[in-house]
This record gives C-alpha cells, sequence and structure tokens, in this order.
C-alpha cells in the first residue's frame, strides 16, 4: 500500500528496501499466526455452542505461541536478513537500515496482534470492523502524503503504526 507513495516521494531504492522489509515482516507475520489461524474453525463451533470460556482457554496459549514464533522470525529478519538475501540470493537490493527494519516489525507486531483477535470475532459471525478500517486506511493515506515527503520512510513506517495503534490495536482486542 505504501511503496508507490514511498516511491515517489524517495526514489526506487528506498522503496524497493521498503518492500522487501514489509515482505518479511508480512510473512513473519503469517507464519506466526498460523498457530492461531489453525484452530478458527474450532473457535467458530465453540461460539455456536456456547463455550465462549473454553475459547480462551484455547487461544491464549497459541498467542503466546504467536509472539514467540513472530519474535524469533523478527531477530532473524534483522540480524541475518542482509546476508541471506544478498549471499544465497544475490540480490541488489538491501535491507532497510536495522533502526526502520526494527520499527517495521513492532508495526507488523502490532498488525498481526489485532489481526488474529479480529479473525476470532468474525468467528462469532460479528464484524463491526468496516467503518474503523476504512477511517484508518483513509487517515493513512492522508498523513502518509503530509509526513513521507518531510521525514521518508520513518513516516512510511510508522504513520499506520501509529494510527492503528490509536484505535484498531486496542479496540478490536477488547
Amino acid at each position: 500500500r505504501g511503496t508507490r507513495l514511498g516511491a515517489a516521494a524517495r526514489g526506487l531504492t528506498e522503496a524497493a528496501s521498503y518492500g522487501l522489509g514489509m515482505q518479511r515482516a508480512l510473512a513473519a507475520v503469517a507464519i506466526a499466526a498460523s498457530v492461531v489461524a489453525v484452530k478458527l474453525p474450532l473457535v467458530a463451533q465453540m461460539h455456536a455452542l456456547g463455550k465462549e470460556r473454553e475459547i480462551g482457554r484455547l487461544v491464549f496459549p497459541r498467542m503466546r505461541w504467536f509472539w514467540v514464533v513472530y519474535t524469533g522470525l523478527a531477530a532473524m529478519a534483522i540480524f541475518f536478513g542482509d546476508r541471506v538475501i544478498q549471499g544465497w540470493f544475490h540480490s541488489q537490493t538491501p535491507l532497510l537500515p536495522r533502526t526502520l527494519l526494527i520499527a517495521l516489525f513492532v508495526v507488523g507486531a502490532l498488525e498481526g496482534h489485532h489481526g488474529i483477535f479480529r479473525e476470532l470475532a468474525v468467528t462469532a459471525h460479528r464484524n463491526p470492523f468496516a467503518v474503523p478500517v476504512v477511517v484508518s486506511g483513509l487517515l493513512i493515506v492522508i498523513l502518509s502524503c503530509l509526513l513521507v515527503p518531510r521525514i521518508g520512510l520513518w513516516g512510511l513506517i510508522l504513520v499506520p503504526g501509529i494510527v492503528q495503534i490509536c484505535f484498531n490495536n486496542w479496540w478490536i482486542v477488547l
């Protein structure tokens, strides 16, 4: 979503590095969230049977595994990602500088965390997320247009994180 804006404002090399980092963060979220996702059919069944308390006993230990797996994958990408990408794949595109990559993985973790809770709510046939998603999306676009030309990739990474933490990261979890 932000790669085109980043390319227009900062150049193709930075946009490529951002895109590569974003792919790593999204892959880490997908892999880590799979420990919860495999139980979503069971969670839906528990909702249908009114076994709400058992859902927490099933999901919360798996949330701990989400954090362990995500943190491990993020650490590997942060500390060894450039070596793997340049050494094994002979890529000319470097990963983001370490501080930007850490920020990207923190924002990715928050997105993954509230995404899991969003999926859990949907298993109960509730979806109150349409309006918050649209509002957040609009705010991200507007603030990115304002901040990316001024602060570069920091804006591209931090704007979605800040917008999401103001509402979606905690409201969806509640």
